[in-house]
């Protein structure tokens, strides 16, 4: 069964490395086409989110260990992250564009539903973006009747993460499946890493050789009666 459903790489940059309660400060994404794997052209999702808690006279010190660690990714002060941040669009206001982007790339203009929707795909987000996701679908009401969010495709997602455990797991290297140890590893550059512009383009790019590798194995494979006793 051919898969035409878009591909929607997305992630998040937040302000805390827990997925249950930070809030999220950055969120980018970008769309393959699913049967030629390529980047779709000017498909990209890209906004920073203002922290709904920024202006609570704790906040700094309560965020000191990430708002420091992205400093020092971006070469700035804190007063500068901070500055960014607070002047960036409200966080429901970049949750429902977010929203109308993904509308545009259903399988289908007119009765679209989750099923007609993107598959998500990124790295590591079955355990922290997609976590994040459901909390700002939780709050900004887009749910189905099953209290999940109505965003994706509910069937399939693509977590690089997974993908590199699938392939690399019985080889000496890579030791870890970070994206740093992973740009390092394959030769992909490191500049921009962990803004969520490069990450997704990286991530992307990651999957899409992953998926070219995977198919050319599955068209030499013969799946059919494999199990059948001869």
């Amino acid at each position: 069964m051919l898969n035409f459903n878009k591909i929607v790489v997305y992630d998040f940059e937040t302000d805390s490395p827990n997925p249950n309660i930070c809030n999220p400060v950055q969120l980018a994404a970008i769309v393959v086409n699913p049967r030629t794997l390529e980047i779709i052209p000017d498909s990209e999702f890209r906004s920073y989110m203002r922290p709904p808690t920024i202006d609570e006279n704790d906040y700094i010190e309560k965020h000191k260990d990430t708002i420091e660690w992205h400093t020092k990714v971006n070469s700035c002060k804190v007063e500068d992250i901070i500055k960014l941040w607070k002047n960036a669009p409200l966080e429901k206001d970049v949750f429902n564009d977010f929203k109308e982007y993904l509308l545009r790339y259903h399988t289908r203009t007119s009765r679209k539903n989750k099923f007609s929707a993107p598959i998500r795909a990124g790295h590591n987000i079955i355990k922290f973006d997609n976590i994040i996701m459901q909390r700002l679908a939780e709050r900004y009401h887009s749910l189905d009747n099953e209290g999940v969010m109505d965003l994706f495709n509910p069937r399939d997602q693509i977590d690089a993460l997974l993908l590199s455990f699938l392939f690399f797991e019985n080889l000496e290297d890579p030791k870890r499946y970070s994206m740093d140890e992973l740009r390092s590893y394959l030769g992909m550059s490191s500049k921009g890493a962990h803004s969520a512009n490069q990450d997704v383009l990286d991530t992307a790019n990651l999957i899409i050789r992953f998926m070219r590798l995977s198919r050319r194995v599955a068209e030499k494979t013969t799946f059919k009666n494999a199990f059948k006793k001869k």
